[in-house]
Order: C-alpha cells, then sequence, then structure tokens
C-alpha cells in the first residue's frame, strides 16, 4: 500500500486545485476587510454585490475542496483503488455544498446585509442603507422585508417610482403582507395618488386589525386630499 505524505498528496491532487485552494483563501481577504457583518464597525460597503456573491462560491469551491481531500485521506488508507470512492465522495460534497449555499448561507448573508442597512437607515445614512439593501436583494430575491426597507429608504431620498415597485414586489412575494399594503399605501400617498392610498389602507387593515391605529392619520390625511 503506498503510504500518504505531502509529496504524494500534492502529486495527486495535482498543483491546480492546491492553486484554488491558496487563491480562494486570499480572495476571501477583501470580503471581510471592506464589507464588515452587521456585528462590527460601521464601515462603507464598497465591493459590488456581484464580486461579493463571486467570494462566497469561492468560498464554497474552497470548502468542498477541503472536504473531498479530507475524504481522498480517508479513502486512501484503506484502499489503493480510489476511483468509484472518490466519484462518488466528489458528487456527494458538492450536492451539499450547493444545498448549503442555496439554502443557508445565501439566506443568511441576504439578512446579515438587511440587518446593516437597518442600522444604517436609522442612523439616516440612506445611501449606504440603500446600497446595503441591493446586496441583500442580490443574495434573496424573495426577503420581503428587505424589499419594503428599500421602499422606506426610498421614500426617505425621493425616489417615489421606484419605493412603489419595491412594495409591489413585496407584496408579490407575500400577498397576506399587512405592513406592504400600507407601505405601498403610504408611497401612494406621497405620489398623489390618494384614492389608491386608501385602497391599500383598508387592505392591510383588513389583513390586520392593529394596523388601524398607526394608518389613522394617513387616512385622515388622504381623505382630505380626494
Amino acid at each position: 500500500m503506498n503510504s500518504l505524505n505531502f509529496r504524494n498528496w500534492l502529486r495527486s491532487v495535482g498543483t491546480l486545485r492546491a492553486t484554488l485552494l491558496a487563491s480562494a483563501l486570499l480572495l476571501r481577504l477583501p470580503y471581510l476587510a471592506f464589507n464588515p457583518p452587521s456585528f462590527l464597525k460601521k464601515g462603507p460597503l464598497i465591493l459590488p454585490s456581484l464580486v461579493l456573491i463571486s467570494l462566497d462560491i469561492v468560498q464554497v469551491i474552497c470548502s468542498s475542496i477541503i472536504i473531498v481531500e479530507c475524504i481522498r485521506v480517508l479513502t486512501f488508507r484503506r484502499t489503493q483503488s480510489l476511483t468509484l470512492k472518490k466519484h462518488f465522495a466528489f458528487v456527494l460534497v458538492l450536492i451539499v455544498l450547493l444545498g448549503t449555499l442555496r439554502l443557508v448561507i445565501l439566506p443568511k448573508t441576504a439578512t446579515r446585509y438587511y440587518n446593516y442597512a437597518w442600522s444604517l437607515s436609522e442612523s439616516q445614512h440612506y445611501g449606504e442603507a440603500l446600497h446595503s439593501l441591493d446586496i441583500a436583494l442580490t443574495y434573496n430575491r424573495r426577503n420581503t422585508k428587505a424589499f419594503l426597507e428599500r421602499a422606506y429608504v426610498r421614500r426617505r431620498l425621493g425616489n417615489y417610482t421606484a419605493a412603489l415597485a419595491d412594495c409591489s414586489k413585496a407584496i408579490e412575494i407575500t400577498p397576506n403582507d399587512s405592513d406592504a399594503y400600507a407601505s405601498r399605501g403610504q408611497t401612494y400617498y406621497y405620489l398623489g395618488e390618494y384614492s389608491r392610498a386608501l385602497t391599500d389602507f383598508d387592505k392591510a387593515i383588513s389583513i390586520d386589525h392593529k394596523k388601524r391605529d398607526y394608518l389613522e392619520k394617513w387616512i385622515e390625511a388622504a381623505r382630505k386630499n380626494l
């Protein structure tokens, strides 16, 4: 049986995969340096969202290489015939990691950037908040809260048309979300479409009666402008 050492491992793995592993680790550094998570000190988010997703994919590739090689090390000790076990292990690891990327990493990262944007919005840093929400929605296009928060930020920036599109998208994703109808009603109000605003306010209240007290002043103002 062949002995396992670093030289044999490198020869069996190939320099290409070893280079990919090293590159994956190094390329992760800009992500951590320039796009801090919400629990770190606030800083500007300067990397485009597609670059961030690419770095996350690189991280998954890096993890897959490590796991595959660990499995190969274990099977190498048991048998000299690695072909079937190696391919089975490789396919299995890719399935697990792709599922983890789709179901865990991307939604979790979207939530992190949503929380970061919310804190920026609270401190009235609307430009940075908008950028962070764009990143969150690039990771997860079905994040209703992120769409509604972006609608709020866009209203604060005076971009009512874009805010309306965000509210409508949130309603499309979650048709029974009272917050989405309330937000769209407020956007219609700012656009001067008071009858549509009242329709959405009524819909929000029909879904959640607790919204009545919050929306009462909006309803009254919209009726005065009809």
